[in-house]
């Protein structure tokens, strides 16, 4: 989940409006069970999609389609 809040800071919206749309794109992506992991503990699967649910987060309309 951190990854996603950086990059949502990053884009310079309210903290709250980038967990909002970081968690949106965990539970979009079933990434919610491990949101509290490491990056490195994760599979390369995983990792793969974190960098989607990254890209994502800028976009939340692709992800309803």
């Amino acid at each position: 989940m951190e990854n996603l809040l950086y990059f949502g800071l990053l884009n310079k919206w309210s903290r709250a409006e980038a967990k909002r749309r970081a968690e949106r794109m965990m539970a979009v992506l079933n990434l919610t069970p491990y949101a509290e992991r490491l990056t490195q503990t994760l599979s390369r699967g995983m990792k793969q999609k974190l960098a989607f649910a990254i890209a994502l987060v800028n976009y939340p309309h692709l992800a309803n389609a």
